[in-house]
């Protein structure tokens, strides 16, 4: 018996049905990019589509998440830190404050996300 490989097949049908497959992937990906790019904020100068503006805005959110991060780390070395010790407070938790400011930073640094 002898099997189709639709994959490999170089028939007419075959050619167009993996065409037909690689455009609907292909819309997908484009719609979900829009999507996104819809986020940003509109370029003063040069409206929606201005992707010097969008690429700058991007990286303008990563270094505000990086420095959020960083004054996260500093709050919990402060508060966990020998100040509090040597005032006799020992946190048996982090307090929820901190707790807090990691919730709403939920994505990790940039170092643990893979560019």
């Amino acid at each position: 018996m002898v099997t189709h490989q639709m994959a490999t097949c170089e028939c007419q049908a075959c050619v167009e049905t993996r065409l037909r497959e690689e455009m609907r992937v292909t819309e997908e990906l484009l719609a979900s990019a829009n999507a996104v790019l819809a986020l940003i904020p509109e370029c003063p100068q040069h409206g929606q589509n201005c992707h010097p503006h969008q690429r700058e805005w991007i990286e303008q959110q990563l270094q505000l998440r990086e420095a959020a991060w960083a004054l996260v780390g500093l709050v919990e070395a402060w508060m966990m830190g020998p100040l509090f010790k040597t005032a006799g407070i020992q946190w048996l938790e982090p307090p929820p404050a901190l707790a807090l400011m990691k919730s709403l930073l939920s994505i990790p640094p940039s170092d643990e996300v893979p560019r």
